[in-house]
């Protein structure tokens, strides 16, 4: 059981300062369900190191 559940919906890239995100708009949702403490989180690697 993974705790906090992670659902990947999409990806994207980082652009500018590094502050900004780009994706497509189908990979944020329109809403997020509070009761079930939904958020929405930005993975990263480090530097030029790619996720695994």
């Amino acid at each position: 059981m993974r705790t906090p559940p992670v659902n990947f919906l999409g990806t994207g890239f980082v652009i500018g300062d590094g502050l900004h995100v780009v994706t497509n708009a189908h990979v944020i949702p329109d809403v997020l369900d509070a009761e079930r403490r939904e958020t929405n989180v930005v993975i990263t690697g480090k530097g030029n190191t790619p996720c695994n």
